[in-house]
């Protein structure tokens, strides 16, 4: 009888408490949703980061043709949404970005444009926690990505390239990454782009009679591309502290690239003249060092360096342009950045 009576007790302190963590959990959920300002002591943490950084690779590679692909971009906001990833208001990003660190004496990256609005660009907030060194530190991920098709963080041109030599269509590179303009490591070079893509590989299937060995010459080509960057910057704190003393541990970008080559003149093939035709639409990435696997461990790294006496830590890792083999020449192409660095 003693027995049942404290099984019931038990039971019911049970019952109890699961009710008070329910209703805490959701009073903290719509009060406090990531925001940059408001109390420190009320965080959601996103769960699932896996899943957002999916999400946002995926509305990077939609985002090079915007109109194309805004009903599945709004889908993929929603997406972010629920899973607890906050769509900032324009003084939030402006007290971040622009702001003169409390705790560390040092510009934050200073924006092109202050106003989300007005850039057509959406700057999003999650927080996580990443324990270094026995330590749990606070990151506030903060990503700017284009909200419609022309912005500070995409752009588009045509590029015509020509080489008039005769080569074997096997051999002759027409797209490719040959280098890159960052501030320091490598960064991580999708197969899109980063392979090496010859005029067979771009024409085969387009061009009738085209073989590895065939002959061509007189080629010239366009290249019409399409680039979108998308930006993140990553603050960190200890845990639980105030968001005045977070410094940016980490910032970085990620560039996708959609561009389709053709022939704009008639090409000589095995002396046979064929007429102009679009070739593959190649489709890539160029990531930042750190940007899609180690970020949260550089930006805790950072902060506990900082607090260790060194001031000078390694957190800049934006790309600025990209060096790329056509067809007859290496051009620089500039990525888009929202921020001047």
């Amino acid at each position: 009888m003693e027995i049942n009576k404290r099984r019931k007790i038990v039971v019911f302190l049970a019952m109890v408490l699961g009710f008070v963590q329910l209703f805490y959990y959701g009073d903290v959920k719509a009060m406090a949703k990531n925001k940059i300002v408001g109390s420190d002591d009320q965080v959601q943490y996103v769960q699932d980061t896996e899943k957002v950084d999916a999400l946002f690779d995926e509305r990077g590679e939609l985002a090079t043709d915007f109109d194309k692909n805004k009903e599945r971009i709004a889908q993929i906001d929603a997406e972010l949404s629920n899973l607890g990833v906050d769509f900032l208001s324009t003084s939030e990003v402006t007290q971040l970005l622009t702001k003169q660190n409390a705790d560390k004496s040092m510009n934050i990256a200073q924006p092109l444009v202050a106003l989300p609005t007005v850039s057509k660009i959406k700057y999003t907030s999650t927080r996580q926690v990443y324990v270094y060194q026995g330590t749990e530190y606070e990151l506030q991920i903060i990503r700017g990505v284009p909200s419609a098709s022309e912005t500070q963080l995409s752009t588009g041109k045509v590029i015509t390239s020509s080489y008039n030599n005769s080569f074997k269509a096997g051999t002759k590179n027409v797209l490719k990454v040959v280098g890159i303009s960052v501030l320091s490591e490598m960064p991580v070079i999708g197969n899109g782009i980063g392979a090496i893509n010859t005029f067979y590989s771009a024409f085969n299937g387009y061009m009738s009679g085209i073989s590895e060995t065939t002959t061509i010459s007189n080629v010239t080509c366009s290249y019409n591309v399409s680039l979108v960057s998308n930006s993140m910057y990553v603050f960190v704190k200890y845990k639980g502290a105030k968001d005045t003393t977070q410094i940016m541990g980490y910032e970085g970008n990620k560039l996708y690239y959609n561009t389709l080559i053709a022939t704009v003149t008639p090409v000589v093939i095995n002396g046979t003249v064929k007429p102009n035709t679009d070739g593959k639409k190649f489709v890539g990435t160029v990531t930042a060092p750190h940007y899609s696997s180690d970020y949260a461990y550089v930006a805790a790294k950072n902060y506990y360096n900082y607090k260790k006496g060194n001031t000078s830590i390694k957190e800049n890792y934006m790309q600025k342009a990209f060096y790329q083999e056509m067809v007859g020449t290496k051009i620089s192409i500039s990525i888009p950045r929202d921020n001047a660095f």
